[in-house]
């Protein structure tokens, strides 16, 4: 294996590391945002919680 196929592998790593951490970053803020919204709202509805998600 080359020096560039090496870069090349290292990149794709980091890539997608970092795209899958993003991923759980926005997962968990939408849970932290519904799960904030529910308390807030004091009842369980669906409309609750999608307002809360900011209707996405």
């Amino acid at each position: 294996m080359n020096t560039y196929e090496y870069t090349l592998k290292k990149k794709l790593l980091l890539a997608t590391f970092f795209s899958g951490r993003l991923l759980m970053i926005k997962i968990l803020t939408s849970y932290a945002i519904i799960i904030f919204g529910l308390i807030s709202c004091g009842k369980v509805t669906f409309e609750g919680t999608y307002m809360a998600a900011g209707g996405m």
